[in-house]
């Protein structure tokens, strides 16, 4: 009885628990700048030490060095021994330039309407990659259009998987003789004017993180803006800044707000890549103070916040995408703390047109995604040098549903539609190249309007 029992537990044991290896050595190929400390941190070994593998973290560790965003091309290998892992890469130039675009419109719909090139900002970014091996990088920034701006900045990210730090330093100008300056009707309101600069920003910041372990970091940041706004604004919105232009000064040069903030907060972030991921969970959360400084006015604020995205793998081309985020500021806000959803990434798909002011903002999103191409998809371009002319290439087809609400919303008898809960679904197609570059089409209905919306974005909104 006791050997039928022992036969039947390995058995068990044999079919369902994963067989591990050994690793005791990585090599490591392609590498001309990237040292080799920086693969092994995505790895979490240590040279010397004994490192387990299986299959599931083979795929793992592929997707931790794409998104490290030094190469174009990752491979890993194991020998037949299993105690060798062999690690084939292609990196990126290092001096890679980004191209940018914006519209002055909400999204690219809107602007289709008029299709005014007035209305476009072009430009980009030239980041100098991984300046002494361990990525490192500068980049510059140089945009023109409607919105014109300015930047330069440094970071040195973690160097090992544990018990490491990391910085950031940035600076940022924009000026524009076009400006958001309210919301009426959930829609922006814009003031232009081409003969005088209607808003300018002068933006800084510098960011201290700690690693704790891999999947644990602390955060500091510290973040102060200069805002300098045109008088022609105060007469469509007077509470842009937390005093009138009459309290301040009569003269035009002079009605500008400073804002100093401090960032407490952390993160937990166990997923299998940073740009696409398909396993895993991040959830981030911190406190923010500071104060509101206009002309002698002044105003103390404090945020709160949370965010949390899991990931989970249900087939071999499937995988379920969540998302819950809660945020709430407290304190006399400037219309610039005010804006909450439709900026940027936080938006309800369907409402890409509309804009959601207030003092906080709960948002919730989920997409069951199929990938229709796989991994080793690329694109073979000829015309790049040979290290560079595969580019990965994924697709995924996803059916997805969103909902959110503003919270104390924001002069809400010109924007009736902030204390609605709003709600979305609809079918999209994700194009993902060399991990990191994202084109997104997204085909929604919204049934608080009851109309279908088409839109294109080139960001993540989950």
């Amino acid at each position: 009885m006791r050997t039928t029992k022992f036969a039947i537990l390995l058995l068990f044991f044999l079919i369902f628990v994963p067989l591990q290896s050994q690793i005791k050595a990585i090599v490591v190929d392609g590498n001309l700048i990237t040292r080799e400390s920086v693969i092994h941190r995505e790895f979490g070994f240590t040279p010397g030490e004994v490192l387990s593998s299986n299959d599931s973290m083979m795929g793992v560790w592929k997707m931790r060095l794409e998104s490290t965003k030094l190469f174009n091309w990752v491979n890993l290998e194991q020998n037949a021994s299993g105690d060798t892992i062999r690690v084939n890469v292609v990196e990126r130039w290092y001096v890679w330039v980004q191209p940018e675009g914006d519209f002055l419109d909400r999204n690219f719909n809107s602007w289709w309407q008029n299709r005014d090139v007035h209305r476009l900002s072009i430009g980009g970014t030239v980041f100098l990659n991984n300046l002494l091996g361990q990525q490192e990088g500068i980049y510059i920034r140089r945009v023109k259009g409607f919105m014109a701006a300015d930047g330069l900045g440094f970071q040195r990210p973690f160097q090992k998987f544990s018990h490491c730090n990391a910085w950031k330093f940035q600076i940022d100008n924009n000026r524009s003789r076009r400006a958001w300056v309210n919301s009426d009707g959930n829609r922006v309101v814009i003031r232009e004017h081409w003969g005088i600069r209607q808003m300018e920003q002068l933006v800084y910041l510098a960011e201290y993180k700690r690693r704790f372990q891999y999947k644990w970091q602390g955060i500091v940041r510290f973040k102060y803006l200069r805002e300098y706004a045109s008088q022609d604004i105060e007469t469509i919105n007077p509470h842009y800044f937390i005093a009138s232009l009459g309290t301040v000064t009569g003269k035009y040069d002079y009605w500008k707000q400073h804002t100093q903030a401090l960032y407490l907060g952390w993160s937990r972030d166990t997923r299998n890549q940073t740009n696409y991921p398909t396993q895993g969970s991040e959830w981030k959360g911190g406190i923010a103070g500071g104060r509101q400084k206009c002309g002698s006015v002044v105003a103390p604020y404090a945020e709160v916040e949370t965010k949390y995205r899991g990931f989970y793998k249900l087939g071999t081309n499937t995988s379920m995408a969540l998302m819950t985020q809660v945020r709430y500021r407290f304190g006399t806000l400037g219309y610039n703390l005010q804006r909450q959803m439709g900026y940027g990434m936080e938006y309800v798909r369907g409402f890409e047109s509309y804009v959601f002011d207030g003092a906080g903002l709960i948002l919730g999103k989920m997409a069951w995604r199929y990938q229709l191409l796989g991994d080793k998809r690329y694109l073979l371009l000829r015309f790049l040098p040979t290290a560079y002319e595969k580019v990965p290439i994924q697709g995924w087809f996803n059916i997805f549903a969103d909902v959110g609400r503003t919270l104390s919303p924001y002069q809400l008898n010109q924007n009736p539609m902030s204390k609605q809960m709003l709600k979305s679904v609809g079918l999209g197609f994700d194009l993902l190249c060399y991990y990191d570059a994202l084109a997104r089409f997204d085909y929604s209905y919204n049934p608080n309007l009851r109309k279908m919306v088409f839109n294109l974005t080139f960001f993540h909104a989950i």
